[in-house]
């Protein structure tokens, strides 16, 4: 090599691990990428049917004659910040003023109401001011994508250690195609002015790439151990019960707060099906296969045996009394699991005295039958625990 090709690798190689951002677990070039393949969704148009504002409204109505008071934990801090009342309210009218509801939904990434648990980790308002934060959430996207392509094995999983300092497959649209289009799923369908990668006529996120790899691990617990059912607390959008219902067929339930239910629902509905999803206030039929329920409604889950319990991104923020409540509600059923990814550090969060506990402070003495690291996310754990 001559001195003038090392001189530069080296100097490529300190400038790419000066603009590293360690959230990110891959290592690239100094090299720009392209913003061609990046945009703001604009082009979401769904047909809303009388049925979907009739099932919505009355989901919504339910939801504000039953509300419960909000816990002192991140998400009931987060409850108080956003101002989910007149969102409410807004679906409680969908019958009487659909274009309203309807121009609220598409419209849904420039609000603040999925503030915690939305697409991007930042705001529209933020990603549209400032490019430097749309290249750090292009630099994300692209992470998890590789992470995901080395988890399918259409690349080899990036090794510092033997050579190769950066990454070495940068066909992102071949990456895609390999996972999404020749597998056959379909992205869940989310709202306008979210920030996405451009793949023919779809966009696709982080909680797209994140909630296929959940789904992944969820369906690989799921057979091998010829499981009933599905449940997840704490559900947010529903990317990863799409993503589950795009690999095989099982009943799904999710709990979640009250307004994230309802969100939660109006994209299932979307994504899936109105008719393949049940909600609360609602009787259930043989075409149902997703069902939807405020946090409080799992204590009077019937289930006993053979569940798949799946949590992901909310035990160490939910309040602890409340998370043991759930603990001991999972350890009721037999033969089933706990499939639990969660962080670990015991940060505290805004407007609150409090910390965030982990997974480990409510099942200290449980035998795990493993624990390790995420494959999408640095500082995230992945524990399977037999009930």
């Amino acid at each position: 090599m001559s001195i003038n090709l090392k001189i530069t690798k080296n100097v490529s190689r300190v400038l790419a691990k000066l603009n590293h951002d360690f959230k990110n677990i891959h290592l690239f070039s100094s090299k720009k990428i392209s913003s061609q393949e990046f945009d703001f969704k604009k082009n979401l148009n769904h047909k809303i049917s009388d049925k979907f504002i009739i099932k919505i409204s009355n989901y919504a109505k339910y939801l504000r004659d039953n509300k419960p008071k909000a816990n002192n934990d991140l998400w009931g801090v987060i409850s108080k910040i956003v101002n989910y009342k007149e969102f409410l309210n807004t679906v409680c009218d969908a019958k009487e003023n659909k274009e309203k509801f309807i121009e609220l939904i598409l419209n849904c990434g420039k609000e603040n109401l999925t503030y915690g648990f939305g697409t991007n980790r930042r705001t529209y308002q933020e990603l549209f001011k400032k490019k430097i934060f749309r290249e750090k959430e292009k630099y994300y996207f692209l992470d998890y994508l590789l992470s995901l392509s080395e988890y399918y094995k259409l690349t080899k999983v990036h090794n510092p250690e033997q050579g190769g300092w950066i990454i070495e497959n940068e066909n992102f649209n071949y990456l895609i195609k390999k996972i999404f289009k020749q597998k056959n799923i379909l992205p869940f369908k989310t709202a306008n002015y979210y920030y996405g990668y451009k793949f023919e006529k779809n966009f696709l996120f982080l909680k797209d790439l994140k909630g296929l790899y959940a789904a992944e691990r969820l369906s690989e617990t799921y057979k091998n151990n010829n499981l009933s059912e599905i449940i997840e607390i704490g559900g947010g959008l529903g990317y990863t019960c799409h993503y589950v219902k795009q690999l095989f067929d099982c009943r799904y339930t999710m709990y979640d707060l009250p307004h994230t239910s309802l969100l939660a629902a109006i994209y299932l509905m979307i994504s899936q099906g109105v008719d393949n999803v049940n909600l609360e206030n609602e009787k259930p039929n043989k075409k149902n296969k997703i069902f939807i329920k405020p946090f409080w409604k799992i204590f009077d889950n019937k289930s006993k045996s053979k569940i798949l319990w799946f949590n992901e991104d909310s035990f160490p923020e939910i309040d602890f009394q409340l998370s043991k409540k759930y603990i001991k509600k999972i350890f009721k059923s037999k033969n089933s699991f706990l499939f639990s990814v969660n962080h670990e550090a015991r940060t505290g969060y805004k407007n609150s005295n409090k910390a965030h506990h982990t997974v480990y402070d409510l099942l200290p003495k449980h035998k795990r039958i493993y624990r390790s690291r995420d494959f999408l996310r640095p500082g995230y754990i992945e524990e399977l625990i037999e009930v």
